[in-house]
């Protein structure tokens, strides 16, 4: 996948009347390559199969207001989904938005979660579990 400056290049040198052949040589990939790129909608970036990225395309025009809204939000992509879901004109996929934010995840900032005061263990007698009606004895009938 280009980038689209990239892909600019490529519509530029159509527009200034190189030949497929010519713009697939100049910039060493296959003409049907350049074929895909200048049958490209204005804008859209353009997957491998020639269709435009849809949600990942618009993760990664996106990407610095998704990542502070990943960082807003603790590193949640549940909740970034249903943030970002009246925005995007694409269905949301959260593994894609998971595998996005995979490298983001370690800017978030983790709070300080207050430590339960954990009580000593301490043993108790038999005399105590009997009283507490917790222990039944078992006695076998014969």
């Amino acid at each position: 996948m280009f980038t689209p400056k990239q892909q600019e290049e490529i519509k530029k040198l159509k527009e200034a009347g190189v030949s497929i052949l010519g713009i697939s040589k100049q910039l060493n990939i296959s003409r049907n390559t350049v074929y895909k790129y200048i049958n490209a909608e204005g804008g859209q970036r353009i997957g491998k199969d020639g269709r435009h990225l849809g949600f990942k395309g618009y993760l990664l025009d996106n990407e610095q207001q998704i990542v502070k809204r990943f960082l807003k939000l603790g590193g949640n992509c549940v909740d970034l989904a249903k943030d970002i879901q009246n925005d995007c004109p694409y269905q949301i996929c959260l593994r894609t938005l998971q595998e996005f934010c995979r490298q983001y995840r370690h800017q978030v900032v983790k709070k300080n979660r207050k430590q339960r005061l954990k009580k000593p263990h301490r043993k108790r007698s038999l005399t105590e579990i009997v009283d507490n009606n917790k222990f039944v004895p078992a006695v076998p009938e014969f």
